[in-house]
């Protein structure tokens, strides 16, 4: 017997977690929920130039725009 299952998980499915947004002096700019790597990608991407630390449950980077 062959059994065939597709599961799709849909972006808007996954759960829900807080993103964190420091500048680099440690000052907290925005904080925002997201649920995919894609939506803290875009929250990024709208932040002027700088250095920035990203906390989220799963850990810190540290990143240049």
């Amino acid at each position: 017997m062959i059994i065939n299952k597709t599961i799709t998980v849909s972006e808007n499915s996954q759960k829900r977690y807080e993103v964190n947004v420091h500048d680099a002096t440690g000052v907290l700019i925005k904080s925002t929920k997201a649920n995919s790597i894609k939506q803290e990608n875009n929250m990024i991407n709208m932040l002027p130039s700088g250095l920035y630390i990203i906390k989220t449950p799963s850990g810190f980077r540290k990143i240049a725009k």
